[in-house]
């Protein structure tokens, strides 16, 4: 399940910028010109370059690989020590449906490059419902002082985590990737905000946040698309200063040893998830919660859904099961 836009086109008043990063296509409209939109895409894009040469798993220099390689990274990028603490946060927020530590069992599922190049070296088999789903500056947290070290308990897996130094725990390594995603989607959007664009949309195959609106309209329309029905909306919504985030097991899935494998780990098992619904869709107030939100909703399934709602009820929840049901919570 995807979210889209009806597209600049069909918004008046509306211009359009996208470039690739973080192996996903970043789109960003904008209320005014093409060149308004030229503006605000360079800046966006500028942001997302920043996460991708520090949290990418699959750039041997990014500052991420070099910790998960060496355990300790002196001297770190501020951004890369935020985003390790939000994700303790969110682990602690959201046990054993959120880990960021799941890396080494993400890679023995096969998840061990970059998706293209693991498409290229082994055809998955297609989705449900026939084809391919269609692919969808470093800010302060006012929870996270990234200039304050702090030394954390020897049963956690991130040991320390400050200006001066980040360290995990022996043998542990981490992925970055949704959260990172969430968070540059959200550095975007307060970067545009603060060069003076009220009315912009930012989606990031499919983590987006939206602020304002396009001329003539107070939100930004867009359309959740049916995760099993290619094209066909499942439900119509209405974006303004809000985010929507979706985690599917059919969009980044492979063949391993003969076995059907998917990117979102369950914690708990140490293997793709095994839930009965193949696709949510979180709304919430900005895209770092709802793209965690999501990722535990998914993970958690229906017996654990109504915990993961308690626990985060600023989020609300669109579950569409294996069989085209679809649930709300």
């Amino acid at each position: 399940m995807i979210a889209t836009f009806r597209g600049a086109a069909a918004l008046p008043g509306v211009a359009l910028y996208t470039f690739g990063a973080m192996n996903t296509e970043v789109r960003v409209l904008v209320a005014g010109s093409p060149d308004d939109a030229d503006r605000a895409g360079r800046l966006v894009q500028t942001v997302f370059q920043a996460y991708e040469v520090n949290l990418s798993r699959f750039l041997p220099s990014s500052a991420l690989t070099r910790l998960n390689r060496d355990g300790v990274l002196d001297h770190p990028p501020r951004l890369l020590v935020r985003a390790l603490r939000r994700a303790r946060t969110w682990q602690a927020r959201l046990p054993g449906w959120f880990d960021p530590t799941v890396l080494p069992a993400l890679e023995r599922a096969g998840y061990d490059r970059s998706f293209e190049t693991l498409r290229a070296a082994a055809e998955p088999a297609a989705p449900r419902g026939g084809g391919d789903a269609p692919p969808g500056g470093e800010d302060e947290d006012e929870d996270v002082d990234v200039d304050e070290h702090v030394t954390l308990s020897a049963g956690e897996w991130l040991l320390e985590a400050g200006p001066r130094r980040v360290r995990l725990a022996p043998g542990v390594r981490v992925d970055l990737g949704g959260i990172g995603k969430g968070l540059a989607v959200d550095d975007a959007l307060k970067a545009l905000a603060r060069a003076g664009f009220a009315d912009v949309l930012v989606n990031a195959g499919g983590d987006m946040r939206a602020c304002g609106g396009p001329p003539g309209l107070d939100a930004w329309p867009a359309a959740v698309l049916h995760p099993l029905l290619p094209g066909r909306p499942l439900r119509e919504v209405r974006l303004r200063d809000a985010a929507l985030a979706t985690s599917s097991t059919l969009r980044r899935r492979w063949v391993r040893q003969g076995e059907m494998r998917h990117h979102l780990i369950d914690p708990r098992t140490g293997r793709p998830a095994a839930s009965p619904w193949v696709s949510v869709t979180a709304w919430a107030p900005d895209a770092e919660t709802a793209d965690a939100a999501a990722k535990a909703m998914l993970i958690a399934g229906p017996g654990g859904a109504a915990r993961v709602a308690a626990l985060l009820p600023e989020a609300r929840f669109l579950c569409v099961r294996a069989d085209g049901g679809v649930e709300e919570w």
